[in-house]
């Protein structure tokens, strides 16, 4: 992440499938320093929903959305889009891959295209919430 203004902390290196290097933490609380031994308490929240994708697939499977790219974190408020799109492939008995997405406090809607084989693309909104895991499953049956 390019955090050097954190008003507008954003995503630089792209996704690929399954990399838990996305995750992260952070926490935005006023302290006022003074000069005895004072500890403050921080409590630390994830900025993303965590968005899981399973199947069985007897043929490739193409998954495409859009994702905020760009987390201010002194109001919590998201902005920008990156296109995510990758390939899961037949054979195995389920097929992960995972995402961590900047999300805005409350729910919001994400739009998933599937595209199995040569198969007309499907599209369906999936909702997602800050700090929570939304599981995608796709079932060809």
């Amino acid at each position: 992440y390019d955090n050097h203004d954190l008003r507008n902390v954003s995503v630089i290196q792209d996704y690929n499938g399954k990399t838990a290097a996305f995750d992260a933490f952070y926490s935005c609380t006023l302290v006022t320093c003074r000069q005895n031994d004072e500890v403050h308490s921080v409590t630390l929240k994830r900025p993303f929903a965590k968005l899981c994708f399973s199947a069985q697939l007897s043929k490739q499977l193409n998954v495409k959305y859009s994702a905020p790219t760009t987390l201010n974190l002194i109001d919590g408020q998201v902005s920008g889009v990156r296109d995510v799109e990758y390939t899961v492939q037949p054979g195995e008995a389920s097929v992960e891959a995972f995402d961590y997405v900047f999300a805005k406090d409350g729910i919001a809607q994400m739009n998933y295209t599937f595209k199995l084989g040569e198969e007309e693309a499907r599209t369906t909104s999936v909702p997602v919430a800050r700090n929570t895991i939304t599981n995608i499953i796709y079932n060809t049956n």
